[in-house]
């Protein structure tokens, strides 16, 4: 009886137990599924932000069925099995803890070679990348050669036996260090997401997000084997599966990483620009929907998320044009179809009378199918696309230069990505109280955003977080300061660069000159070219050091560079991006203030604001109506149609008005950050104190009327206004304020002062 009770019990604890499996087994699968459904609603967030993880995680639960995670699943489920439950699941977990552990320190040496790279050598990140992708794809396509048979080239098999210091370990040391000893399967992986990921972490140099991105990866990698090993325990082995398509599954693998070692190749030796120029990279939009999924993004993250390209001009290593990589892209995936076909007519010589009919029949027919193949992959990868992207790139740029080609006539105001583009005046930080000095971190994003630079008149602005001025940066003398500046993935096209050559054939587009704007045209290999935003970067005046960091802050579309500098002298500066052409990124409103306090602080006052003017330069003069264009030839000139403060006619004024009440004292900072003097004056107002030139320390001026800041300079200023009322902040040169928008009001409120001020009969 107690047997039968035992039994029954044991029973109990079994099914209880296999339960138990069968729900984490199903937690684990949804956690795969998840994977992958957020990888394409999610990737387009910050290179170090939520999406790269995400990318990270996805990619490498899709390596269960390539030779470097496969083979494995045959470690992993023997070890497991017959163990019983708990201590079969404790050694499955161990393993994947040993694979986790050996990946993600490779993440490690990826952050520090790029760092090393960087500092040492002096190249900048998308070298990086392209040195990653083209060694990848070479390994990639010795793989698939080699699974061809074409040429003798193996990846370490790791189905034999382990070394015996591992064997004779127990059971979960054995496992963990099994998994350690295999965990470096994966480097050599020919998934194009290992090399993708390793040249992220290069770009970043960090070396805690290298092993984190990259200890996700392998997270990433070891649920599907910890799945198999729970089926394995729970007496299914899945694996005979899996070994009984094995020859189907490396075949399939090895055509497949053909394209890939194909693609990856090309795209190291032609950069970025290839990808965009060979027109692969607009049809993998459509197909995934990308440009639907960021517009969803957009809305529910209330972001200004666009992708849109111009037309590269760009060249590969050793200046090769970008055609080029076509043509060897085409070739790459050429040459395996007529190796394998070669090589199976050499074995005619070997073959007895009737067998070499058989296969001369074969090879005639496969003689066709890949003359065919090689055909079809010329004329769609060398013709087809690229004069589709071509198509679609000019129409896009006619709309974005305001041509109906039809019409010929100007298109009206966009619609605005955001509702008002210029950065309140009250917006700042609040004055620092602590004594001791930190490390401050700065988190910039560059964004090009269409909004209203007046009432029915759209501009594209490039911005720092989406304002006009930048956000206002406050630090202590003596703080390190780390500043983080992203390429938001966003770009209108209005001015890229432009080519009209992107075909490997000399074919001439149809539309190119169809109701088109010649002097447009005439721009696009010299003005345009020069204005393009493919890069932005960041220099900060209160910086000692090369470029006040622009040189260390070049980044592309995606990308994320950091920099650090300490904070040695107090003053008021100005930061602005300095990327070629330096002149237009700063007049399209890519500037703002950064404020270094003294050791001791700054005296307390009631109000602070943070003004800066700028000019725009549009096409159509001021006033005309519609979405207006950057003028290159107007910047030349110094001709602007716009005088702004905060970047729109009106950003401070009405309800956006600066307000403060009587006899409060207000602190001003006040800055230009494009290229013409402001006359700076408050009508009705006098400077109690001002602090000329950003210098903040030294004795300042008193009882000034009006005061010159320089481009690229600031000011702070202190005051009272002892009546209440509205006055306007202007630019003295007084068609600015009156006819081009320079001016801005202060409301103050409180009890009337007839001593200084009233009406007289």
């Amino acid at each position: 009886m107690n047997q039968v009770l035992e039994a029954s019990n044991n029973e109990s604890s079994g099914s209880k137990w296999r339960w138990l499996f069968i729900i984490f087994a199903v937690s684990l699968f949804l956690i795969f599924i998840s994977g992958i459904f957020w990888i394409f609603t999610k990737s387009t967030a910050s290179p170090i932000g939520l999406g790269w993880f995400l990318f990270s995680f996805a990619a490498g639960l899709s390596m269960i069925v390539l030779p470097c995670t496969l083979p494995l699943a045959f470690v992993i489920v023997p070890l497991s099995m017959g163990k019983g439950y708990v201590k079969g699941l404790a050694v499955a977990l161990a393993f994947g803890l040993g694979v986790a552990i050996t990946l993600s320190t490779y993440g490690i040496f990826a952050a520090l070679l790029g760092k090393v790279f960087i500092a040492y050598a002096g190249g900048g990140g998308e070298i990086i990348k392209n040195i990653f992708y083209a060694i990848a794809g070479v390994f990639a396509m010795l793989f698939a050669l080699s699974e061809l048979k074409l040429i003798n080239f193996r990846i370490p098999s790791y189905m034999g036996a382990a070394p015996g210091f591992i064997q004779r370990r127990s059971d979960i040391a054995k496992a963990l260090m099994l998994g350690l000893f295999l965990g470096n399967i994966g480097i050599g992986c020919p998934h194009p997401a290992t090399p993708i990921i390793l040249g992220q972490i290069g770009i970043i140099g960090d070396v805690f997000y290298g092993w984190l991105l990259f200890l996700t990866h392998a997270i990433g990698r070891i649920i599907p084997l910890l799945l198999l090993a729970i089926l394995g325990i729970l007496g299914i082995n899945a694996t005979k599966a899996l070994m009984a398509r094995k020859e189907s599954i490396a075949r399939a693998t090895a055509w497949g990483m053909v394209f890939v070692g194909a693609f990856l190749f090309t795209l190291g030796f032609f950069g970025h620009d290839w990808w965009v120029f060979s027109g692969m990279h607009t049809l993998l939009e459509e197909i995934t929907q990308e440009e639907r999924l960021l517009g969803i993004l957009k809305g529910r993250l209330e972001s200004a998320v666009t992708h849109v390209h111009g037309i590269p001009t760009g060249t590969g290593f050793f200046g090769l044009p970008l055609w080029l990589g076509n043509w060897v892209f085409v070739l790459l995936m050429a040459i395996p179809l007529w190796g394998s076909w070669f090589l199976q007519r050499r074995k005619l010589s070997v073959l007895t009378e009737p067998e070499q009919s058989i296969l001369k029949k074969e090879l005639r027919l496969k003689k066709f199918k890949f003359a065919v193949l090689t055909i079809i992959f010329a004329l769609t990868f060398i013709y087809i696309l690229p004069q589709r992207f071509l198509s679609q790139q000019l129409a896009h740029q006619a709309e974005e230069v305001g041509y109906d080609y039809t019409a010929g006539a100007h298109l009206p105001a966009k619609t605005v990505d955001i509702s008002e583009i210029g950065k309140r005046a009250d917006d700042l930080p609040a004055p620092i109280v602590r004594r001791e000095n930190e490390k401050v971190i700065v988190e910039l994003e560059t964004r090009e955003i269409v909004a209203e630079i007046a009432p029915g008149i759209t501009y594209e602005y490039w911005t720092y977080n989406g304002t006009v001025p930048g956000p206002f940066i406050r630090v202590k003398e003596g703080d390190t300061v780390e500043v983080r500046l992203t390429h938001a993935l966003h770009s209108h096209a209005a001015n890229a660069e432009h080519s009209f050559n992107i075909s490997a054939f000399p074919v001439k587009s149809v539309n190119a000159g169809v109701g088109h704007n010649d002097e447009h045209d005439s721009m696009a290999n010299s003005d345009h070219e020069k204005a393009g935003h493919a890069k932005h970067s960041i220099d900060l005046h209160a910086v000692e050091g090369p470029g006040g960091g622009a040189v260390l802050t070049q980044v592309e579309s995606g990308q994320t560079a950091t920099f650090q500098f300490k904070a040695t002298r107090p003053g008021i500066y100005v930061y602005h991006c300095a990327s070629p052409h330096i002149p237009t990124h700063v007049a399209n409103g890519m500037y703002g203030l950064i404020l270094v306090e003294p050791k001791n602080g700054l005296a307390k006052v009631a109000q602070e604001f943070y003004v800066m003017q700028g000019e725009f330069y549009t096409k159509g003069e001021v006033g005309e109506k519609g979405h207006q264009e950057f003028s290159l030839e107007k910047l030349k000139k110094e001709a602007p149609e716009y005088f702004a403060f905060n970047g729109r006619v009106g950003s401070l004024t009405g309800s956006r008005a600066l307000k403060a009440k009587v006899g409060e004292t207000i602190r001003l900072y006040f800055g230009v950050g494009s290229h013409i003097a402001s006359n700076f004056h408050i009508i009705g107002g006098i400077l109690d104190k001002l602090y000329p030139e950003g210098d903040i320390i030294s004795l300042p001026h008193r009882n000034v009327q009006t005061t010159i800041v320089p481009p690229g300079g600031a000011a702070m200023a202190e005051f009272k206004l002892e009546v209440p009322g509205k006055y306007l902040l202007v630019d003295h040169s007084l068609s600015r304020a009156i006819d081009k928008g320079a001016i801005g009001e202060i409301i103050v409120s409180g009890e009337e002062n007839p001593e200084i001020f009233k009406k007289v009969k």
